[in-house]
């Protein structure tokens, strides 16, 4: 019973780490033995990260920054591990590839981009297997463009989470024999269901020098929604995961899972 109040204060104490309080401590000295057989450890740490952070003010850049990272602990017998990581949504909604019936010329360049870096054979042919999953219509673009018409299980209209991507990958790569689409790391540059803003009169993406991708976010000081993931990974008895997506504008939890797949 100590031994696992003591966890869980070691992990509030890593929150104050980055200017969140300690208020797991004061929930377990209230709680009994009786009510502890009952208590959820990730119910448990979700609500009381929740509730930390909307006493937070965390309303400048400056602020944010300070936030930002990736923050290791352990309690000092190694019996348990935490990571907490918090960061900015900076990955693009590939939904929004086409809006409007237009192609996103943005997003479009970054393709081409990850194309020419990965070495992606026929990126036309897969800009079109995405256009054609996100529109609601069943016209190809191209021959077999349009995978519902090849399977009448697959979702239409949007691209609803990274699984369904994966199909789309896996259908291009049988189409084209060219596997070096499983080669780009995806998850760094797109999402599929929050659309971080950007910085008005800018390009949501840019290239430096070193011909390394940078996003333009809006600052937060400019923002009316602006989204941060928190990732929580745990092992005491066995290994945790909990992904949070949080909007610090309304101090609301947009998404909460546990071992999200994305």
């Amino acid at each position: 019973m100590r031994k696992s109040i003591a966890l869980f204060l070691t992990l509030s104490f890593l929150i104050i780490a980055f200017v969140l309080i300690a208020a797991i401590m004061k929930y377990f000295q209230k709680a009994t033995s009786k009510d502890m057989l009952f208590i959820s450890q990730n119910s448990v740490i979700i609500k009381n990260t929740l509730d930390i952070l909307k006493d937070m003010d965390i309303n400048s850049s400056d602020k944010l920054e300070e936030i930002t990272g990736s923050f290791p602990i352990s309690s000092k017998d190694g019996e348990f591990r935490a990571v907490i990581d918090i960061n900015p949504i900076n990955s693009i909604n590939i939904n929004d590839f086409l809006e409007n019936n237009k192609t996103n010329p943005n997003i479009d360049r970054l393709l081409d981009f990850l194309a020419y870096k990965y070495d992606i054979k026929d990126i036309l042919y897969l800009k079109d297997l995405i256009l054609d999953t996100i529109d609601k219509d069943l016209d190809e673009r191209s021959t077999n463009s349009e995978i519902i018409l090849q399977n009448p299980l697959f979702q239409n209209s949007k691209i609803y989470n990274y699984d369904q991507f994966k199909t789309i990958l896996n259908y291009y790569v049988k189409a084209t024999d060219d596997k070096n689409v499983y080669k780009v790391p995806w998850k760094e540059y797109f999402n599929f269901e929050f659309t971080q803003l950007y910085e008005p009169n800018k390009d949501i993406l840019s290239l430096n020098e070193q011909n390394e991708t940078k996003f333009n976010i809006i600052s937060i000081e400019k923002a009316k929604h602006f989204f941060i993931k928190i990732g929580i990974q745990y092992a005491y008895t066995n290994e945790q995961n909990i992904s949070i997506l949080y909007d610090l504008k309304t101090k609301k939890a947009k998404k909460i899972e546990n071992y999200p797949l994305y």
